[in-house]
């Protein structure tokens, strides 16, 4: 699916790193992400830091979870279970934020 296409389920909806947000690539460990705003640190591992990085330029839960589709051996519809929720977690400690549909 296309980020130009609507999904029922609201996938196609883009989110971006807030710029509030710093982050260090730790390479094998990980990444850290700082939140500038509150001060607050965040630690990421292998599967948490290839999300973030997939929201480093606006995209949608759709092409991230494609993405992820080809480059893990799990079940489509757990990617996207696992990828929907992290997002929601990132939205709330406002590391990520939806992008204007301006």
């Amino acid at each position: 699916m296309s980020s130009n296409e609507t999904s029922v389920n609201g996938d196609s909806v883009q989110y971006q790193q807030s710029n509030t947000a710093l982050s260090t690539d730790l390479g094998e460990e990980g990444v850290i992400t700082m939140d500038t705003d509150l001060a607050r640190y965040f630690g990421m591992r292998e599967t948490a830091s290839a999300i973030w990085n997939l929201f480093e330029n606006a995209t949608t839960i759709d092409d991230a979870v494609a993405v992820l589709e080809r480059d893990y051996e799990a079940e489509p519809n757990l990617i996207r279970s696992e990828v929907r929720a992290f997002t929601s977690r990132l939205v709330e400690r406002g590391l990520l934020e939806k992008v204007s549909a301006d």
